[in-house]
């Protein structure tokens, strides 16, 4: 028996709903930087991942491997203090 490939490829899987719904929040985080320039996104998107690191993992980043021309670790370190100032970030780099 053939089944028509419209109906194989008109259902939606669980998979195929989330992948759609991580999409959707990946393209609204990305509108979100778009105000920024290319050096100060990658600040606020640093801050971003490590305050959620603490706030939905429970866990915090302490070192840093970059390519040495990063003022990430400066900005996390001195304007963000994603863990509260208790915890200086380590930058090595490569």
């Amino acid at each position: 028996m053939k089944i028509p490939l419209q109906s194989i490829t008109s259902r939606s899987t669980p998979n195929e709903d989330k992948y759609a719904e991580m999409a959707l929040s990946v393209e609204q985080e990305a509108d979100r930087y778009q105000n920024y320039a290319s050096p100060a996104m990658e600040c606020e998107a640093a801050a971003d991942l490590f305050k959620r690191s603490k706030e939905e993992l429970h866990l915090r980043y302490t070192q840093v491997i970059s390519d040495g021309d990063s003022k990430t670790i400066t900005h996390l370190n001195n304007m963000v203090k994603p863990y509260g100032g208790e915890v200086t970030i380590v930058k090595h780099n490569v």
